[in-house]
């Protein structure tokens, strides 16, 4: 079993170890780790030989397109006037409504003051080499 936790790689190596012994590799990289495993002790140690292959294949992010908002651009006027108008009362008004509606509700105006009134670009993140 392989475990990931905050970028780094635990990786319990052999079951046949005695259960109070843990042997790890520890990397930021587990992509570049092939063949994880033990060897039996050399002579009279009690401790396992850990070994790994590593594997230098570059492995470079994919190109990423995202969205961003430009707000530079954005009508400010127009989203001061529709969210003095907008419906507030229809999603607050209702004491029996569940704090998830409520914020459901908020954010309902919100995002679609932003789809109306902001303008967005795509941003492209390209692989170098």
């Amino acid at each position: 079993m392989i475990t990931t936790y905050s970028k780094l790689l635990m990786s319990p190596l052999d079951s046949q170890i005695i259960a109070s012994v843990l042997d790890l590799i520890l990397t930021d990289s587990p992509g570049y780790l092939d063949d994880i495993g033990t060897l039996p002790p050399i002579g009279d140690l009690d401790h396992y030989i850990i070994h790994a292959t590593i594997n230098f294949v570059d492995f470079r992010a994919p190109t990423l397109h995202r969205e961003v908002l430009l707000y530079n651009l954005a009508d400010f006027d127009n989203i001061n006037l529709t969210l003095f108008n907008a419906p507030w009362h229809l999603g607050f008004h209702n004491h029996n409504n569940h704090i998830d509606d409520l914020v459901h509700h908020y954010y309902n105006i919100l995002n679609s003051v932003i789809e109306e009134y902001i303008p967005e670009k795509t941003l492209t993140n390209r692989k170098k080499g």
